[in-house]
């Protein structure tokens, strides 16, 4: 189990226990500064709901080759390898032990650092490499990159 901060930008919204072997929120502890996911209020259920609606869904037909690639088991985990990101909000998972910010995560700031890419694009059979504007475009950024921090 492992302990993360639930970030909004750089504001703590909450704790969350994280179980790395099965993907899954096992709890979550409102700090309740109105910032969480569900308007501000948030507990373990609705963050666990939320977690599943921003993991990769199973049907996409690259998931597998993704997982792999990245070296995890299941959805959850290869989300919590990439701290959550998305590129439709500023939500993240900041590990308790660690102090980076929202600039150093954040997806278009990444981009001015690497010449419009994103560091560390995989590239699976048949999925073609995009530039960044066309990945800003596609909000489903999240199955084709890794960022591992």
């Amino acid at each position: 189990m492992t302990e993360y901060y639930l970030m909004h930008k750089n504001e703590i919204c909450g704790v969350m226990i994280y179980d790395e072997e099965t993907g899954r929120v096992m709890n979550y502890q409102d700090n309740h500064v109105g910032l969480s996911p569900f308007l501000g209020n948030c507990d373990a259920s609705r963050l666990r709901k939320w977690w599943e609606m921003r993991s990769i869904p199973a049907s996409r037909s690259t998931l597998q080759d993704i997982l792999r690639a990245a070296g995890c088991f299941t959805p959850g985990s290869y989300l919590a390898k990439n701290l959550a990101l998305s590129m439709t909000d500023s939500y993240w998972i900041r590990p308790k032990d660690s102090s980076l910010s929202y600039a150093d995560v954040n997806f278009p700031k990444l981009a001015a650092y690497h010449g419009g890419g994103v560091p560390g694009t995989m590239r699976l059979p048949g999925i073609p490499t995009l530039r960044w504007a066309d990945r800003w475009k596609n909000t489903g950024i999240s199955a084709w990159i890794r960022l591992y921090w």
